[in-house]
């Protein structure tokens, strides 16, 4: 009796700081940090001259968009010199860290567009599609080569593609679109390719299926 007396005290004495513990520990577990937000004196110099692009608009900036380049400037050491420079080229395009690409598909409005809004230093630049010769891949980004000069969207070939007049543009590469009414003339490129010179001296050499279509156009 006395040997399960001690037992049964000892297993209560066990049991009872565990249990008493676990609300301490649920609580805490809870617990959530509000998200830092970085006042742009706050960071470091190699912060600031990674973001430099972005110090006027940093105190626009939540708190959510600030960490996310501040993780981006931490990284920028470690980056390759093409990743540098399409870093820098997409901060002084827009100073939001990711849905830049999400900004532009939402200013698609539905239909063909009729004109496409560019950033240029500190503007934003309508570009009307007529102006605009030929577009190209650039990783996430497609370059806009328009008789008003050359920018930089952060959207893909693919999307554009798909919002742009097919009567007038035609994806001729997976790294091409070209307007149709910029071509100067068709020419064969090997057997079962074209070449596309554009009235700018361009030569984009159009993929097989791409040059089936264009050969259909002509007949």
């Amino acid at each position: 009796m006395g040997k399960a007396y001690v037992a049964i005290v000892l297993g209560l004495c066990l049991a009872g700081p565990a249990h008493a513990a676990s609300p301490i520990a649920t609580k805490n577990a809870t617990a959530q940090p509000k998200p830092a937000k970085p006042e742009w004196s706050a960071l470091t110099s190699a912060q600031q001259s990674v973001l430099a692009p972005l110090k006027d608009d940093w105190s626009e900036l939540d708190s959510t968009r600030r960490a996310k380049w501040v993780k981006v400037a931490n990284r920028y050491p470690k980056m390759k010199p093409e990743e540098r420079e399409r870093l820098q080229a997409r901060m002084k395009e827009s100073p939001d860290p990711s849905p830049a690409g999400e900004r532009a598909r939402s200013s698609f409005s539905s239909g063909p567009l009729t004109r496409l809004f560019v950033r240029h230093g500190d503007r934003i630049v309508p570009i009307p599609v007529e102006g605009i010769r030929r577009i190209q891949a650039q990783g996430d980004y497609a370059e806009v080569h328009a008789s008003e000069g050359i920018y930089l969207m952060h959207v893909t070939l693919s999307e554009l593609a798909a919002r742009l007049d097919s009567a007038k543009f035609r994806q001729v590469h997976r790294s091409h679109i070209v307007n149709l009414d910029a071509v100067e003339h068709l020419q064969p490129y090997d057997d079962r390719r074209l070449a596309i010179r554009l009235r700018d001296g361009t030569v984009v050499v159009a993929s097989r299926a791409a040059s089936e279509e264009l050969r259909r156009l002509a007949r």
